[in-house]
């Protein structure tokens, strides 16, 4: 994969997680991640085993967290995030129904 590959892998998958309020499953990511990108995330083309693997390589991206024995992703922001993720911080937990 391309520079512009990994760029643009690093903005799907912040964008899958930033509305994910309470991160995400592995589960839920891969699921959220082909709903919405229409493809598989392609850790593999990236020389990577697993997507435990890449996230820990992306820690610009996401990190990793156990939630009470569930390992959980959630999205790091940016500057160009923030406001967005704030946004999504205050929403009422009925709103955030898939997690």
């Amino acid at each position: 994969m391309s520079d512009l590959d990994v760029k643009m892998l690093k903005i799907s998958l912040r964008s899958v997680l930033t509305g994910m309020k309470h991160g995400a499953s592995l589960r839920q990511l891969h699921t959220e991640f082909e709903e919405r990108m229409g493809k598989p995330i392609p850790f593999r083309q990236l020389g990577f085993r697993n997507v435990v693997e890449l996230i820990e390589n992306l820690p610009d991206v996401a990190c990793l967290d156990n939630c009470d024995g569930e390992l959980r992703v959630f999205a790091v922001h940016n500057e160009h995030t923030e406001q967005l993720a704030r946004f999504v911080a205050s929403q009422k937990v009925g709103m955030d129904s898939k997690s």
